[in-house]
């Protein structure tokens, strides 16, 4: 499947790996695994791509471009969705980079597109610190 879909996009600052996944899919079904299957732990010290929000910002637009054909595809609901998933992404980056206020900006943002609880428990936490929504991440 790799020979077909290509390897990583090097001109994506971030989300290479969701880029890669698009691709793929192209090529086959993808199916979910309803069972956590690995350990993801989130270093909130040393750097990371994930240490620079606007990569992040930037690559959604890339990626938006790149596969816009396909999402001129989606139905309305899946678009309102894909729209408040990219914001809700923007937001948890800008607040693992201490960036609390942009991370609340983006929060609202995916609230206005499609209210989701979660978003807004997450929009709380942003007065907080972000070891502090880590620790409480896995009951929201």
């Amino acid at each position: 499947m790799l020979d077909n879909s290509g390897l990583f996009d090097e001109q994506l600052g971030a989300l290479q790996d969701y880029d890669l996944w698009l691709r793929i899919s192209e090529f086959g079904k993808v199916l979910v695994i309803p069972k956590e299957m690995v350990n993801y732990y989130n270093y909130t010290t040393g750097k990371q791509v994930s240490a620079i929000t606007d990569r992040y910002v930037d690559a959604i637009a890339y990626i938006n471009k790149k596969y816009s054909r396909r999402i001129n595809n989606l139905s309305p609901e899946e678009k309102v969705i894909k729209e408040s998933c990219d914001y809700y992404l923007l937001a948890n980056k800008a607040m693992r980079n201490n960036n609390k206020k942009l991370s609340r900006s983006y929060f609202i943002k995916a609230l206005r597109v499609r209210f989701r609880l979660k978003y807004l428990i997450y929009y709380v936490f942003t007065f907080t610190s972000y070891r502090t929504l880590l620790k409480f991440r896995r009951y929201i």
